[in-house]
């Protein structure tokens, strides 16, 4: 396989609906989190968070966190099976995107600005809510195991 048709069947495949909807539930947590560290940045004054918020740099920093995060190999595996290798592949790619944000932001700064303290906290913030996500949707599925465990063993001695 050549690298020209290796990049066209890469742009024909298909995404899964599950694959889909953990982008986006990924990148509104990243919003979610650009959002929370400018209001803790500012002490929860709208009004001194609007003047430094930018929706196009915030959305990009978000677009380009999510993107580092399928890099980094965070969406090959599924949800249901959560574990310390996946949380290791979070924190790479949080961290990978914290530093791809900080580049954008000190290349252009009129372009992508954000308040550094922002740029330190909202990472941190990123990588608890994908990593509470996780977990919860882990603790609320049942497992096999978990279902044979409360099965009730019987013995009857004649």
């Amino acid at each position: 396989m050549t690298r020209r048709t290796a990049s066209i069947d890469l742009l024909r495949t298909r995404i899964s609906w599950r694959r889909q909807l953990q982008i986006l539930v990924d990148l509104g947590l990243a919003l979610g989190a650009w959002v929370l560290a400018y209001l803790i940045r500012f002490n929860f004054d709208v009004a001194a968070a609007h003047e430094y918020f930018i929706p196009k740099a915030i959305l990009s920093f978000a677009l380009v966190q999510v993107g580092v995060l399928g890099v980094a190999g965070v969406y090959s595996r599924l949800w249901r099976y959560t574990g310390l290798q996946d949380l290791r592949l979070m924190i790479i790619g949080v961290a990978l995107g914290a530093l791809v944000v900080l580049a954008m932001v000190a290349m252009s700064p009129r372009l992508f600005f954000a308040p550094r303290s922002t740029l330190l906290a909202q990472p941190v913030f990123f990588l608890m809510l994908i990593a509470g996500v996780r977990v919860m949707w882990r603790m609320d599925r049942p497992s096999n195991t978990a279902v044979s465990a409360k099965k009730c063993v019987v013995i009857v001695v004649p």
